[in-house]
């Protein structure tokens, strides 16, 4: 069974660009005399920056990322310039929790932690009745292997 992030995912994380990006224009345009060649050209570097990372890095990292649990295993598959791909056995699982920090509540998201001795794995971005359905499923899986 396939599973992906919740849109809301996309809003926090363009969210939390956004505030990273303000000071870093509020830099630019007090270190760098208005209007000169050099403010120019960084802000364009800048804002060139924040809109590819807003309206194309930020989707395509949460297109690409997708959770995928089988009968035996599960897979986590992240990364858009470097490619990531994380197996864990259903067998060996130790430990399945739910997390949310304070910014994933706001959107009402949480995050599915996995450790088995393999390693452990992080899927963010579950939204509510999903989350708790998935790591109910995880540890029946685990407890029939």
């Amino acid at each position: 069974m396939q599973h992906y992030p919740h849109k809301n995912l996309l809003k926090l994380r363009r969210a939390i660009l956004s505030s990273l990006a303000a000071p870093v224009a509020f830099l630019i345009s007090l270190l760098l005399p208005l209007f000169s060649k050099a403010w120019l050209l960084a802000a364009a570097v800048w804002l060139a920056a924040y809109l590819l990372a807003y309206f194309m890095y930020l989707p395509t990292q949460l297109k690409i990322t997708s959770l995928h649990l089988s009968d035996r295993e599960i897979t986590l598959r992240t990364g858009v310039f470097s490619r990531r791909l994380q197996v864990l056995t259903l067998r060996g699982v130790q430990y399945v929790s739910l997390w949310q920090n304070p910014l994933e509540r706001l959107f009402g998201l949480r995050s599915l932690h996995i450790i088995a001795p393999g390693g452990a794995l992080r899927f963010p971005g579950l939204f509510g009745t999903s989350a708790d359905a998935l790591t109910a499923q995880i540890k029946r899986a685990g407890m029939q292997q």
